[in-house]
């Protein structure tokens, strides 16, 4: 671009900055004037925690567009998924890949590769459980996410899911936590016929994953948010 041009640009650059800084509260207040408030102040900074489902960022990003779009404030969504992780992984990571950026509430998605390893379901619930009192000791909510379905549905991996299934709902109940069942809906869902996963049979595909975010709105309370 030319000096000339680039100076003609300056005046309509300063009106359009001048503009959004004086345009509303809203905007001036990083979108949260105005705004319905959370159900809870813990679902202002939320730590997703998982394997390569969470770690695509499709259900975090559903989360924060159905809040958002309800009219609630955005919230601060930090994706702390890695692929092929296990409850095992998520536990020797906590301190360095959560804890620091002191979240308000971690959902945890765990289960899909230990099942596929074969993780003993004592092992899986050891982990899982040391997770959950490192975060409540930290002063950060939780809440459970159960694994996705697996195909074919009768494999040892899907066995193995259903048993983490049941020791997550003890673990909810007992310690008075949250559980968003995303394995009992895409059960429902898909003895309805529905599709839920790609095509190796393991990871969500997008409505698999609208599923995980509706569970999760569920959990946390939103349950007339779309």
């Amino acid at each position: 671009m030319a000096l000339g041009m680039h100076h003609r640009f300056i005046p309509a650059i300063l009106a359009v900055l001048t503009a959004l800084a004086t345009v509303s509260p809203t905007f001036a207040e990083n979108g949260k004037a105005d705004k319905k408030p959370f159900l809870s102040t813990s679902h202002q900074r939320i730590v997703f925690l998982g394997d390569s489902i969470t770690d695509g960022n499709t259900y975090p990003t559903l989360i924060r567009q159905a809040l958002t779009e309800a009219g609630y404030a955005a919230p601060l969504c930090i994706n702390a998924g890695i692929g092929g992780d296990t409850a095992a992984g998520m536990r020797g990571r906590l301190d360095t890949t959560v804890l620091p950026y002191k979240p308000t509430l971690v959902t945890i998605s765990a289960g899909v590769n230990d099942a596929g390893l074969g993780i003993a379901g004592t092992n899986y619930e050891a982990d899982t459980t040391w997770i959950v009192n490192h975060l409540k000791a930290a002063g950060a909510s939780v809440i459970l996410l159960t694994p996705n379905i697996l195909d074919p549905a009768d494999s040892p991996a899907s066995t193995n899911v259903l048993a983490y299934v049941q020791i997550l709902q003890l673990l909810a109940s007992t310690n008075g936590i949250a559980l968003a069942d995303v394995n009992k809906r895409m059960q429902e869902a898909r003895s309805a016929g529905q599709g839920l996963l790609e095509p190796d049979g393991i990871h969500p595909n997008y409505e698999g994953q609208r599923i995980l975010a509706r569970a999760l709105l569920d959990a946390m309370g939103y349950r007339d948010v779309p």
